[in-house]
Order: C-alpha cells, then structure tokens, then sequence
C-alpha cells in the first residue's frame, strides 16, 4: 500500500483543488464596521447611573458579536510588517477613571472575542481545506459567538432584571480564563492545520484534562468531541463493512481513495481493475511508490499522521480488512454485506471482522489455488528438490555435440521452442503439473552477481547460461504468495540452476577430454560427439592421458566443491526447513498468517545457508566462482586463466569465512562443509596445487561429520565421482 509522508497536507491540498477546483473567495474580515451616530451618543448623556450601566452591558454583548457602540469602539489599522489589518477596541464613552478601570477587564474580553471571529471566519473561508471535523468545532465556536453570550448574560442579570457594571465585570471575570483557552485552541488549530484525525487527538488530549465545570469552554470541547467520535466512526464503519470511504469528502480519514470523485459525481461506471485515479498528485514525488501490482495498492493511500493514536495499534489491521473485502468483490465477485452495527465497540469489531475476513479469504485462494498442495510441492518446482525436472531441462538445453549451449531467438532454439522444453521437463517430473498454469521460464540478460534481485529482461541473443522463473498468475496470488517471498523462491531457483548448469558443463567438459583421448574407431562414424583422434596406437593415448591430467584434477575438485555447497543449501537447509514449513503452515487459518509463515520460513532458509544480505559476500563469491567454471567448461577461457581466476574467489570466500565465522555459528557450520578443518589460505607457486589445496578436506572422501545422516547421499555422490575419474583416467 501506498504510505504518504510527511508533505502529505500538499499532497491532501492538490487532491482537493484537483477535485473541487481552486478556492477563489478574496473577501476579507471585516468587523466594527458600522457607525455610531451622534445622536446616540448624546442620548447616553442623558442617561442616569442605572440607565448608563444598563446601557453598557448592552453595548457589551453588541461589540462581543461585532457592532461597535457608543461605549466600545472598533479602530481600524495595518500592520507595518505584514500589511494585514489589525482590529483593537477602545473604551469611548467618559466614565470616571475609576471606573475605567474596572471596565478594561471588559475590554481585554471583547478584544479576545474579536480574534474568535477572525479564527471563526479564516476556517469558515475554505471549507475545503478545513474538512468536517475542524468545521463541526467551529461550528459550535461560531454558535456560542452569535448567541451564547445572551445566554450567559441573562444568568448573571437573573434573566434581565438586574444590570450592573459589578454584574459585567464580574462576568468578563469568569469569561476570561476560558475564553483565553478557546481562543489559544482555535489558533492552535490554525496555525498547525489540523484536520480529521490530527484534530481528533488534539482534541481528545483536551478533552481529557476537562474537570466537569459548566463553562463554555468545556462545553464546546465536549461536544466537538461527541461530534468528531461519530464522524470517525462513521468513517470506520464504511471502511470496515463495505472497504469504502466514500463519505470522506475531503480526505480527513487516514485512508484515501485516489479514484477520481468527479466520475463518481456523473454516475460513471468505473473499471474496477483500471479506475481513473486523480492526476495532479504524483506520490511518488513525495517520496512513495509510484506504482504497485496491486490494484489496491494503487487505488488506495495511508495518511499515518491521520490516524488517531488510540487506532494506530491496528492500523494494519484495519487496513488489511478492507483491502480482504475489496478483493473477495473484485477477484472472486464475493459481496459480504453485513448488517451494520453501529454501536459495537470499534476495536472488537476491528478483531473479529479481521479474523473472519481473513479465514475467508483464504478459504477462497485455497479453492482456486489449493494452497496446501501448492507449498508442498513448490520446493519441488523452484529448485528441484526431489525432482530432477532442473536435470531434465538442462539436458534439452544443452548442445551434446559441441562444449556450447543453445541460443536464442535465434539459431535452434527460439522462444515457443523454450516453453515446449519446460513443459515437456516439468510433465517427466510427475508432480501436479498446475504449476505451469502460474510460471514460465524467461531468459535473463543480466549480471548474476546477486542472484536476490530479478533481472532485467531483453531481446538479445542470449545463450541459455541462466534461466528465470517468471509467473504470471492471477492478481490475487500476490495476497497468499507476496512478491518478496515469490523472489526469494526466484533466487534460489537461480542459484541451483547455475550450479546443476555448470556441474553439468563441467562434467561433458571431462567426458571430453576422454572422449578425445580415445583412438579413432576403424569405421568412422560422422556422427561422433567430440573430434576423434587419428593415432590408435597405446604410447599415444597414454600421451593424450598425461596431457590432460591436471584439467581432469581440477575438473573433478571443482565439481566436488559445487555439489557440496548445492547439497548444504538445498538438501541440508532448504529441504529441512521446506518440511518444517508444511508442518506449520497446515494449521494456518488467516491469509496474513499463510503469508507471514513463508516469509518466516525464507527468511530462516536465507540465514542457515548463510545467503542473507549479512552474508552477500559468500553468494557473491559463489556466484564469481561458477562463472569461472562455466567459461572454461565452454572452452571461453584458458586453463591457466580459469586455475587463477577460480583460486582467487576461493581465498576471497575463505577468507571472509574465517574472519567471520568466530561470531556467526552459522557461517562456521558452512565453513566445515565446505573445508572440513582445512582453514589454512594456502599459497604456493603452482596455482593448480594451490587450489586444490584450498578446496580439499583431509578426506576427500568423508565430508563433516555434523551432518553424517543429511550427507550420506553427498558422501556416496563424491566417492562415485572419484571412483569414475580413476577409473578414466
């Protein structure tokens, strides 16, 4: 899912100008703006004591709500700095000081209520921007503006029937600490453009330091609070039961719908695979992912700083339960459309909608996928665990008549020829065979130094050195076979193709060198595999013999070395782990458990075989190693180039071993499998003996002891080896 950051509020500006069209009012605030005639002012000196203070708690109420009287008067001015206009009230009628003085509590309260209309009117300008929940507080601020102060007025004249100058001042007293606090909350909202979710915590955070009083301030804030809990509720609920958020108009919940609205407006159907989505807003500008697999993904961004924080706990969760939803409707037409139940508590209806929403998703890929089915067998089909369809595959590839392999698009070997080859390799292996419904076998044209990462793909001719396992599937696999797991299956297909490819090449390599030390048959076949020598007589195969011997030496150390390490990855690692994986996974019953369990289990197979990211040097290392061996199984390299070039991996790999193996038990295991206690980095003149000397164990017949019952199958691999080269030689 797209995660939108910290520029998120531009992000949520673009969208709405983008949807509502850009805010044009220019009007600006305005208040005080009438005039007090002469007259009136004339009058009030006729007025009596009682008369004139009744009189000033009228003027009161009418400069709290903006009219400028005969007591209190509105000066208008700029500021110097800014250019903005500025708003101060001044006493104007000729009290006595003394009463003046008492007066500019009054004063001091009208000023205050001044800047509430001016915050009042700055979120009422763009209601936009401001969003439902920031408009619902000001809403009741704006009420209590335009009528609250006659109603507290009239409590403290005992509805009208006493006017003082003490009653108003002793008023404005009780007004005061309030008030500032509103005030003081408005331009808190203002100035850190709170909206939706932020301005629900912040609101919260008030509302809990509220102690009970009947002030107006605590009045406003509770029922702001009652009014921003339904609308995110509201929002919830729409999320949870129907993975919507349609009633979001202004894109204040932490979830946004990137579909165009306008669309929605003219009762255009959309393309539930390929909607519309809004266009002035590139999120990956702001530093998020510009496309996605998913079509969910796509459609739908997470606003984290939204999220209130008493639902930042289950986020996730929340997240996970609409996107069930929008794919059961989308990918296998299911529309669960439950009774909603508005007054369930919103964190038990979180748990249980996600714990059922899951087990239903995954009932429905089981039936489509059969997922049980699929995991077990998926060892078998990625590297060829149990299965020699690799073997099979490799054999159809190669070319038996020359050292090179098969190329295309052109030459014997084109694409349609390729699919034909796996198909016919996957049907010999006698597994279900729904596999080929999911993946295909791609050429890469790439380097293979880190085999983690899906190469890149292009139309050059390309010899068939690597192979790529690219499925093509339904969308929804992704939910039960995440695309990071899917590429660690990918890698490791990889790695054990190259390493079968090249112990394949290396041993026709020898078959070789055999087959040309042999005399030429009395009859001449024009179909033989290899060059026939001409001289049949015994001193001169003998010669030939000697002549290749140190090839067929470092033939057979290299090809002992690389079935080592494929027998410690997949048959010592990825086979016990595969096993453990099916033992856990069957009990699975969400979808986000099915998918975790894997990732559990890649990621404990990655750090066993020492092919984690800590370890990139080893694979590496691994990786230089088989190019090295398969340029000179193809005869693209010399010997001597090939002795060096392998010897020179191998003490870089020994060496980050024994420099690391100390602290990693892991890598230490690796490290007896492939040397036994032959630690020493030897280094003599003769590269050949130098290698062989770095890559044999005392015995090269009996490997680690750690692992005798996982390696008796390696051990009888490698004493037929030894057996098979003596004999030929």
């Amino acid at each position: 899912m797209t995660y939108v950051g910290e520029d998120w509020k531009t992000c949520r500006r673009l969208l709405i100008e983008e949807v509502y069209g850009k805010n044009v009012n220019n009007k600006q605030f305005s208040i005080g703006m009438n005039k007090v005639h002469s007259k009136e002012v004339y009058q009030v000196k006729e007025f009596n004591k009682e008369e004139l203070e009744q009189r000033t708690c009228f003027d009161f109420v009418q400069a709290v709500q903006g009219q400028s009287t005969v007591t209190f008067k509105c000066q208008h001015g700029q500021d110097e700095e800014t250019g903005e206009a500025t708003y101060q009230w001044e006493l104007k009628h000729s009290y006595k000081n003394s009463i003046k003085e008492h007066l500019l509590v009054a004063l001091n309260v009208v000023n205050m209520f001044t800047e509430l209309h001016k915050c009042v009117y700055d979120l009422q300008k763009n209601t936009d921007l401001a969003g439902k929940f920031v408009l619902s507080f000001v809403e009741h601020v704006d009420c209590f503006l335009r009528s609250g102060i006659r109603r507290h007025l009239a409590l403290f004249t005992n509805n009208g029937q006493h006017y003082s100058i003490n009653v108003l001042i002793r008023m404005c007293q009780e007004f005061e600490v309030p008030l500032k606090m509103l005030l003081s909350l408005i331009q808190e909202v203002i100035d850190g453009n709170y909206i939706g979710g932020q301005f629900y915590d912040l609101l919260l955070s008030k509302h809990e330091t509220l102690i009970g009083s009947a002030n107006f301030y605590d009045e406003i804030v509770q029922n702001s609070f009652n009014d921003c809990e339904n609308l995110m509720n509201d929002f919830l609920y729409d999320w949870i039961h129907d993975s919507k958020v349609d009633s979001d108009a202004f894109y204040e919940f932490f979830i946004w719908d990137m579909c165009r609205r306008s669309l929605k407006k003219e009762n255009i159907v959309l393309d539930a695979e390929n909607p519309p989505y809004l266009s002035s807003v590139n999120i990956q500008e702001l530093g998020h992912n510009s496309t996605s697999s998913e079509v969910f993904s796509r459609r739908f961004a997470v606003v984290e700083s939204l999220c209130p924080e008493k639902y930042k706990s289950m986020l996730k969760k929340i997240i996970a339960i609409g996107k069930y939803k929008y794919y059961k409707e989308l990918y296998y037409n299911v529309s669960d459309k439950e009774v909603r139940k508005e007054n369930t508590n919103i964190v038990e209806l979180v748990e249980d909608t996600y714990v059922n929403e899951g087990l239903s998703l995954l009932k429905l890929a089981n039936q489509r996928f059969k997922l049980w089915d699929l995991v077990e067998v998926l060892p078998s089909y990625f590297w060829g665990v149990n299965n020699n369809w690799i073997d099979e595959f490799i054999k159809l590839t190669e070319n038996e008549e020359t050292l090179q392999c098969m190329t295309i698009p052109t030459g014997k070997l084109g694409q349609s020829d390729l699919k034909a080859i796996f198909k016919e390799a996957i049907f010999s292996s006698g597994h279900n065979n729904d596999f080929l419904k999911n993946f295909s076998l791609i050429i890469p044209v790439h380097s293979v130094h880190d085999f983690w990462h899906p190469p890149s793909n292009d139309v050059q001719q390309q010899r068939i050195v690597e192979m790529e396992l690219d499925y093509h599937t339904h969308k929804d696999f992704g939910m039960v076979f995440p695309a990071p797991v899917i590429e660690i299956y990918r890698g490791l297909f990889r790695l054990s193709h190259a390493i079968k490819r090249c112990i394949f090449v290396l041993v026709r390599k020898k078959l070789s060198y055999h087959w040309n030390s042999r005399p030429a048959p009395l009859l001449k076949s024009n179909k033989s595999r290899f060059p026939i020598c001409e001289d049949r007589t015994a001193s001169a195969f003998k010669e030939r013999i000697n002549a290749n011997q140190d090839q067929l030496t470092l033939l057979v150390f290299v090809i002992k070395f690389l079935e080592n390490f494929y027998d410690y990855v997949f048959e010592h690692v990825v086979k016990r782990e595969t096993d453990e994986l099916v033992r856990r996974i069957r009990k699975i019953k969400h979808i986000h458990d099915f998918a975790k369990c894997q990732q559990k289990y890649v990621d404990r197979m990655r750090l066993d075989s020492c092919t984690n990211d800590g370890n990139r040097t080893v694979i590496q290392k691994i990786w230089y190693f088989i190019g090295h061996a398969n340029a000179f199984a193809r005869n693209e390299v010399e010997f001597e180039k090939a002795v060096e070039s392998m010897l020179k991996t191998l003490k870089s790999l020994k060496k980050w071993i024994i420099k690391r193996e100390e602290k990693d038990e892991k890598l230490r295991d690796l490290g007896n499998w492939l040397f036994g206690e032959n630690r020493h980095i030897h280094t003599g003149q003769d590269p050949l003996n130098d290698l062989i000397n770095n890559l044999s164990t005392e015995n090269i017949s009996s490997l680690s002891t750690t692992y005798q019952s996982d390696k008796h199958k390696v051990e009888l691999k490698m004493r037929q080896v030894l057996i098979d080269v003596k004999q030929d030689v």
